[in-house]
């Protein structure tokens, strides 16, 4: 059991998740899609946010460089930290997928599926103790 807990922001799910203190690439995040969905719960709106990071793939190097980071954060397994350039902000993500396909041509990367990372929420397990019988 790992000893995190993510939940999706966008379709509220919970599932295991390890956590690396790094950064994805900012020179692919760079030319990465924001997708932002609203929703209104009571007086509080919430924007909970994917990004779709293929089309911040220009080169050789930077598809490589995806790939790599793809395969150390072991797919969906763990999350990671990709600044959002709309917001400025630092926002904490996962892969949405345990697989990635991408090939790259003079316009860029194409993926049959867009290459997605979803905003998480992480909290950390708590270990209970047997009581004593």
């Amino acid at each position: 059991m790992t000893e995190y807990l993510a939940r999706n922001k966008i379709t509220g799910q919970y599932s295991d998740c390890d956590y690396a203190n790094v950064k994805f690439p900012a020179d692919i995040s760079y030319g990465s899609v924001t997708i932002l969905r609203e929703e209104v719960e009571g007086d509080e709106i919430n924007n909970p946010r994917g990004y779709n990071i293929t089309p911040g793939v220009k080169t050789q190097a930077q598809l490589a460089a995806l790939i790599a980071f793809f395969r150390a954060r072991k797919g969906r397994k763990e999350c990671f930290w990709l600044k959002d350039w709309v917001s400025g902000e630092m926002v904490l993500v996962r892969f949405s997928t345990d697989r990635i396909s991408a090939t790259l041509d003079n316009y860029g990367a194409h993926s049959h599926h867009a290459i997605m990372l979803h905003e998480v929420e992480l909290f950390k397990r708590e270990r209970l103790e047997m009581p004593y019988a």
